[in-house]
C-alpha cells in the first residue's frame, strides 16, 4: 500500500466519496483510507505510515491547533468557508479536485501529486480545445505541437470526427488511430504497432485521424485517457498534444489529465458558447480543469490560408505566422 491519507468526519458518505476520487486518481501519491474515530486511526497507525489526517474540525483537540496530531500532519475538515478557529482549514462542501487542491496550498512542504508519470519518466499532455470546432483550431493544435517539438519529443493526436487533417497534409487515408482504439481494446496495443501508426510530415510527428465517425461511437473518454496513457509508456515520446472534439462527453477525461488546456479566443467573436463550456465545468465540479485553462487571442492575420496546404504545410506552420507567434506564448508562458 502507498503512504496513507487518513480521513476522519462525521459524515460517512463525504468520506467515502472523497476517498474514492483520491484512489481513483493517477496523480495522487497517497492512499485515502476513511475512519469512524481518532482511536481507529491510532490502531491503524501502529502497523502503517500515516503521514497526513483530513478530520472534522469540531472533532480535533487543542492539542492539534499546530497542526499535529499524534506525529500525523493534520488539516481540519471545516463545515464553513473561513474555518471556525482562525487556523488554516479546508472546507468540506466543495469539489474533491478543489479540496485536492486546498490540502496541497495548507500543507505546503508535502509532497502530494506526482503528475503523469511513466515508466520513472515525467510526460506530458497539453489539449487543444474549443466548444465551436473550426479549421483554426486545428491550425493551434498542429503549430502548438510543432512548438514543442524543439525540445520534446511530441506527439500530435487529432480525436475529431471530421478533422479534415488528412486533406490539410495532403496524405492518403492510412491506418491510424481508428486501428490504435481496436488493438487496445483488444489489449494489443503494443509498442511495435504503436510505431506502425505513427506519421510524419515535416516537423510533425502524428498519429492518424479516424477513418469514419462511426469508429468513435462505441468510445468513451476513459478509452481515450487509456489510449494516451498507452502512447506515451509505449514509445518515447515526452509530450502529447490532444486535439480535442466539442463535446465534452469525449472530451472531459483528457481535460481531467491535461496539464495545459489552451483555447483559441477572439474578442470580436461572441463568448457564449465559451461561457456555457466553463459552466458546464462547474456544474460537473470541474474547477481544477478551470484552472489549467489558457485563452490564446491568436490575430487573423497569423492564420495560414488554404493556399498552403500540402505535403509541405507543417513546415509553413512553423515558420510562418502562426508558429512565430505561439513561439513568444510559449517562451513567456515557461519563463
Amino acid at each position: 500500500m502507498k503512504q496513507v491519507m487518513a480521513v476522519i468526519s462525521s459524515e460517512r458518505l463525504f468520506s467515502k466519496r472523497f476517498c474514492d476520487y483520491v484512489n481513483k486518481s493517477g496523480h495522487i501519491i497517497y492512499t485515502a483510507v476513511p475512519f469512524d474515530s481518532i482511536e481507529g486511526l491510532e490502531a491503524f497507525k501502529k502497523e502503517h505510515s500515516v503521514p497526513i489526517l483530513l478530520c472534522d474540525e469540531g472533532m480535533l483537540s487543542e492539542e492539534a491547533e499546530a497542526g499535529v496530531l499524534y506525529d500525523v500532519r493534520t488539516v481540519p475538515l471545516s463545515d464553513y468557508e473561513t474555518g471556525e478557529s482562525g487556523r488554516k482549514s479546508v472546507f468540506k462542501y466543495q469539489s474533491a479536485e478543489e479540496i485536492v487542491r486546498e490540502i496541497m496550498e495548507v500543507l505546503g512542504d508535502v509532497r502530494f501529486s506526482a503528475g503523469i508519470r511513466i515508466s520513472g519518466r515525467p510526460v506530458s499532455v497539453r489539449a487543444i480545445y474549443s466548444p465551436v470546432s473550426d479549421e483554426h483550431k486545428t491550425f493551434l493544435a498542429l503549430a502548438a505541437a510543432i512548438c514543442f517539438s524543439k525540445n520534446q519529443r511530441t506527439l500530435y493526436v487529432n480525436f475529431e470526427e471530421t478533422s479534415g487533417l488528412m486533406d490539410m497534409l495532403e496524405s492518403e487515408n492510412c491506418r491510424g488511430l481508428s486501428e490504435a482504439f481496436y488493438y487496445l481494446k483488444q489489449g494489443e496495443l503494443t509498442p511495435e504497432r504503436i510505431a506502425s501508426l505513427i506519421h510524419v510530415s515535416g516537423p510533425l510527428q502524428f498519429i492518424p485521424p479516424v477513418h469514419t465517425a462511426d469508429d468513435l461511437s462505441m468510445i468513451c473518454g476513459e478509452d481515450c485517457v487509456n489510449l494516451i496513457r498507452t502512447l506515451l509508456s509505449g514509445s518515447s515520446y515526452d509530450m502529447v498534444v490532444a486535439d480535442l472534439p466539442p463535446h465534452l462527453s469525449l472530451s472531459s477525461d483528457i481535460l481531467d489529465i491535461s496539464e495545459f488546456i489552451y483555447v483559441p479566443y477572439s474578442s470580436e467573436r461572441p463568448e457564449v458558447r465559451y461561457a456555457a463550456f466553463l459552466e458546464n465545468l462547474r456544474r460537473s465540479e470541474k474547477e481544477a480543469v478551470i484552472g489549467k485553462i489558457k485563452k490564446i487571442s491568436i490575430p487573423d492575420e497569423c492564420y495560414p490560408d488554404k493556399s498552403s496546404f500540402g505535403h509541405g504545410f507543417a513546415t509553413t506552420l512553423l515558420y510562418g505566422g502562426l508558429g512565430d507567434y505561439l513561439a513568444g506564448v510559449f517562451n513567456d508562458e515557461d519563463g
